[in-house]
């Protein structure tokens, strides 16, 4: 998600630009002299689903959010999603759980995934700058 700065016990450190934060950037002290801020689980998933390209493109995608799925907190998800530019968000969310069969167990996430896409909402692609033909009716998004 961004350009490798350097690797520590094992662990790749990226560096990137972000327009605006979801979330709370995390501080991690890894020694008295070296301070990073790193995003949650959470908050990279959703950067996935604003710049596919940056991350590898949609295989990445896909895999990050396999893979991720077991180790996110539902409720930092749902709290992230309740922003106010979180509503493409949803709709993309709704649809990438949906295609990899996810049902969310946390009320506040159920809740907030909830409204879906309204009728009047013109279809989005999962991932931006990705064509793909399929409409998911649920939250009119376009899928693989």
């Amino acid at each position: 998600m961004g350009t490798l700065a350097f690797t520590h016990d094992g662990l790749p450190y990226f560096t990137s630009r972000r327009r605006f934060p979801l979330t709370k950037v995390q501080t991690r002290y890894l020694n008295a002299r070296t301070i990073v801020r790193t995003t949650t689980i959470e908050q990279t998933l959703l950067d996935t689903l604003h710049r596919p390209q940056r991350c590898g493109g949609p295989e990445v995608v896909c895999e990050s959010w396999e893979r991720g799925l077991s180790l996110i907190d539902e409720g930092a998800l749902a709290a992230c999603l309740r922003l106010p530019e979180g509503h493409v968000l949803v709709r993309r969310v709704g649809a990438m759980l949906a295609h990899l069969g996810h049902r969310p167990q946390n009320d506040d996430l159920r809740g907030v995934l909830l409204p879906g896409g309204k009728d009047d909402d013109a279809p989005i692609a999962l991932l931006p700058g990705i064509q793909y033909s399929r409409v998911d009716p649920t939250w009119r998004v376009l899928v693989p």
